[in-house]
């Protein structure tokens, strides 16, 4: 187990990364999320012993790393860049680091096909690297990382340079080459998707700390703080009155901020019977858009208060007025 204890990096009078602590369980995937420029590369290049830390810890297995050199720290690290060896081969890149091991020749051939059978680039031994698509060049990459069987696998945006389509496939299949190698990795992105795909746990950043840290649909579903809130990408963040209320009517939550999530609402006839009987609310619907294979409908209270947005499975068209109801069990306190 990996283990971030009061991690901090300055640069002058910049705190870089600011009192961090997190754990990474044996086999798990943790995902350092956050915008550029909140510490999570220099955390990534700290535990990789590329930085030095200004103080805190950096335990693997009972024993503090710190003063390790990278090379002896155990660690293979994967860049968005790939960083491939365009004079070398693609068999050649992969076995870089069993070379450095001093591996034997056989067990270096053995050990190359095997990664490139894991990654989906069996034969791809003799390629060069030059020729590859980006997507089997991350592969490649990934390959390389992998072959010396390093404790923890740090991945810096190694998606980030990939076009859509391939960014999607990758991040479909990264976790299950993760788990078929039972390997440990701290995954750094900016994208929420990517993160709460990839990630087993999520580590949520701003300003060089934690702000948030849980499985990804907990985090998702509960982000503690309308900074992370935000981040994530809520939009219905509301405040609600000691009974309830809201600018529109009722809910049932409160008192205090809160983060309506998408999937809260449900259509309800005019006049029909109630849901549980939740109060409902009158909106118009302002816009519908498809995203990602859900229909996102946005709607302006009838009071012209709020503008909210929800996922919703009875379609409506732009314009109509729709009676609301909402599950408070998709509502979550904020600070």
């Amino acid at each position: 187990m990996l283990s971030i204890e009061s991690a901090t990096v300055r640069f002058g009078e910049l705190v870089a990364v600011d009192d961090v602590s997190f754990t990474v369980p044996d086999g798990q995937t943790v995902v350092l999320l956050g915008p550029s420029g909140c510490g999570k590369s220099t955390l990534l290049r700290s535990i990789a012993g590329l930085q030095p830390l200004d103080s805190g810890r950096i335990v693997r297995d009972g024993t503090d790393i710190v003063a390790l050199r990278p090379h002896e720290r155990g660690i293979g690290m994967m860049f968005q860049d790939h960083a491939l060896f365009p004079h070398r081969d693609v068999g050649r890149n992969v076995e870089f680091g069993l070379r450095m091991k001093a591996v034997g020749s056989g067990e270096r051939r053995e050990r190359v096909s095997e990664m490139l059978r894991l990654v989906g680039l069996s034969g791809f031994e003799r390629r060069t690297v030059t020729n590859l698509s980006g997507g089997e060049a991350q592969r490649v990459a990934l390959a390389r990382a992998l072959a010396p069987a390093p404790g923890l696998l740090l991945l810096d945006e190694p998606l980030g340079s990939l076009d859509r389509e391939l960014r999607d496939r990758l991040v479909d299949e990264l976790p299950e080459m993760l788990r078929r190698v039972g390997i440990s990795a701290v995954h750094v992105t900016h994208d929420h998707d990517e993160a709460f795909a990839v990630g087993d746990q999520v580590v949520v950043m701003g300003a060089g700390r934690v702000l948030r840290v849980g499985p990804p649909m907990e985090v998702w579903a509960d982000p503690c703080t309308e900074t992370v809130a935000r981040f994530l990408g809520h939009r219905n963040i509301v405040g609600v009155g000691a009974r309830g209320q809201v600018p529109w009517g009722e809910i049932s939550v409160g008192p205090g901020r809160v983060v309506v999530l998408p999937d809260a609402a449900t259509v309800v006839d005019p006049g029909g019977t109630r849901i549980d009987h939740r109060p409902s609310f009158e909106a118009d619907v302002v816009a519908s858009r498809f995203r990602g294979g859900r229909r996102e409908v946005e709607v302006v209270t009838i009071d012209g208060s709020a503008r909210l947005v929800f996922l919703l499975v009875r379609e409506v068209i732009v314009g109509e007025r729709i009676s609301l109801v909402l599950d408070p069990r998709r509502i979550s306190p904020i600070e």
